[in-house]
């Protein structure tokens, strides 16, 4: 359990915050890898990785777009080599996510509809299931079975 803070140990905490999460940006935007991420990290106690959270979200533009936002997460949830293709406008900001913060879904939900939304559109523009898939990240297998639930959803 944290210890209870006053406000001024929380505003210290928060100021001495600032050089890990200028840090962490810096190794998100290319910087330095995984490893490096960890060993920032793993220097803070639980305390300490509280307060990191709240001072790196607190340097997050809520109206910022997602994919300005996420233009740096190069991984997907298998560590594998991903990009978020998102469609212009599709999902408006950093704040539209906020009605999902404990939902089990939360984020990858919506940026899942997205990539859906958009394997929908490639494929109907000419693209192979193959292709579309390269494009948005995801198997082949996934384009198959999206574009099968989508069919059978127009037509119900």
């Amino acid at each position: 359990m944290s210890p209870v803070l006053t406000p001024e140990e929380r505003g210290d905490l928060a100021e001495a915050m600032l050089p890990y999460a200028s840090r962490l940006a810096c190794l998100t935007h290319g910087d330095g890898d995984a490893e490096d991420i960890q060993r920032t990290i793993a220097r803070l106690d639980d305390t300490q990785r509280a307060a990191l959270i709240v001072v790196l979200a607190s340097m997050v533009d809520p109206d910022a777009a997602l994919q300005d936002v996420l233009g740096h997460v190069t991984w997907d949830e298998h560590g594998r080599a991903a990009g978020i293709p998102l469609l212009p406008g599709a999902v408006r900001s950093l704040s539209y996510l906020r009605r999902w913060p404990e939902t089990p879904g939360g984020a990858h939900a919506v940026l899942e509809a997205e990539q859906r939304h958009e394997a929908w559109v490639l494929v109907a523009a000419g693209a192979t299931h193959t292709e579309a898939a390269v494009r948005i990240g995801v198997a082949t297998r996934t384009v198959t079975r999206w574009l099968s639930e989508r069919r059978r959803e127009v037509a119900a």
